[in-house]
């Protein structure tokens, strides 16, 4: 299946309304696309589990969301590499057992996570606080650069109990 193809399913007609999570669907796709990627039906099971997820997950969880009959978990580790390479997805953290956490890259916003000890909550960092880390980070990344260094990632996670 190709992007044109995707693009058409998706539900844009006057009669069936995009929402949010298809336009963010079709944004990721696009993303895929331009970085090269095909965007399979295995792919397009990614990315819809992605975006109806509203905090980061696991590649388990992932895999527990698209479920086992869309594709293995091999073809979910793939795929999610790719999806890292191709700017799609970003590494915001880990779960408290150690598994890293993915978030979505939509918006240009990057999201950190605030992980619950003791529990399988995970809450993000209000925006207001995302965006003075993230002015914070850019800083430091820019000081970096000056330093000759490139390639630069980051994580940030906050773990509290309540």
């Amino acid at each position: 299946m190709n992007i044109d193809s995707f693009s058409m399913s998706a539900p844009t007609s006057l009669s069936q309304p995009a929402t949010a999570g298809s336009l963010d669907r079709e944004v990721l796709a696009a993303r895929l696309k331009s970085a090269g990627l095909r965007v399979t039906a295995p792919r397009i099971a990614l990315l819809d589990a992605l975006v109806r997820t509203n905090q980061p997950v696991t590649i388990d969880q992932l895999f527990a969301k698209a479920g086992s009959s869309t594709c293995d978990l091999v073809t979910i580790y793939r795929s999610v590499a790719a999806f890292e390479k191709a700017g799609v997805v970003y590494r915001s953290g880990y779960s408290e057992r150690g598994a890293v956490l993915y978030s979505t890259a939509v918006g240009g916003v990057r999201r950190y996570p605030v992980l619950r000890k003791g529990s399988e909550v995970i809450e993000e960092l209000d925006s207001e606080s995302s965006a003075e880390l993230q002015a914070a980070i850019d800083k430091i990344k820019q000081r970096l650069q000056a330093r000759g260094y490139h390639g630069l990632q980051h994580i940030v996670e906050f773990f509290a109990v309540t």
